[in-house]
């Protein structure tokens, strides 16, 4: 079906697996608080609602499916059928792979929407198929990623033709701001904090690495913290690290 030449009001609905806490579920939420302060819509369809302070809002969807499933693929086109035809959905945001590997040519022939798709991890292309999984998420009119690593990785392993837009994600300085200045006299105060999920590329072994380059008395003055299950291979990689070259110092 022919594109909209140009959108006047946005009327978007954004498709997730379940609307939680992580950085993607944070873009998804402050993107539907942004455009319905507005005069536009945003509706989220989600497999299940983690963060319970959306469970009265009316456009925040819980299907109760599975997007990885094919058993449901009929009953969640019926959904986005009847999400797209009530609330006039022209933009179609899909920010996980599952959504966009079942649903995104559907969603491009059947309705007259612009799909977004947004990327936000370096996914490794081990085999064909997971290959071709991954590369759903470039199925959309527009793509766009978080970081520049991650569009020159994306670029890199997959599709060097696609033009993947970056907006870069960090850490909301007007939010976390704070309002009185301090200065720091004390560093055996200063904590050093990256509480995200722990995986390769975001660089845990990397600071630990740096971290070693500093002086002694330096070293002894500054905690780090971060946020490990101990379970997985990179996480037990950075606890056998964390044994070997810090625990001496």
């Amino acid at each position: 079906m022919a594109q909209s030449k140009s959108i006047k009001k946005i009327n978007c609905l954004q498709i997730i697996p379940n609307l939680g806490f992580g950085g993607v579920e944070t873009g998804v939420k402050n993107l539907h608080k942004h455009l319905n302060s507005y005069e536009n819509t945003s509706v989220v369809l989600c497999q299940e609602i983690l963060d319970l302070t959306y469970k009265i809002d009316e456009k925040v969807i819980e299907s109760h499916l599975s997007f990885k499933s094919p058993l449901n693929n009929l009953k969640i086109k019926k959904i986005l059928k009847e999400i797209i035809e009530k609330f006039k959905i022209n933009i179609v945001h899909i920010s996980s792979r599952a959504p966009a590997f079942f649903y995104a040519n559907y969603l491009k022939q059947n309705f007259d929407i612009k799909l977004i798709t947004s990327i936000h991890n370096p996914f490794e292309n081990k085999n064909f198929l997971k290959n071709f999984y991954n590369k759903s998420l470039l199925k959309g009119d527009i793509v766009i990623c978080n970081s520049f690593y991650v569009k020159d990785f994306i670029e890199r392993k997959y599709c060097p033709s696609k033009k993947i837009i970056p907006i870069v994600r960090g850490v909301d300085i007007s939010y976390f701001q704070d309002t009185q200045k301090k200065e720091v006299k004390n560093l055996r105060k200063f904590v050093l904090f990256n509480p995200s999920r722990v995986t390769r590329w975001k660089g845990h072994l990397n600071l630990l690495k740096q971290f070693l380059q500093f002086e002694k008395n330096l070293k002894n003055q500054i905690t780090l913290k971060f946020i490990s299950n101990h379970s997985s291979k990179y996480e037990l990689e950075l606890d056998n690290f964390i044994k070997k070259k810090l625990t001496i110092i």
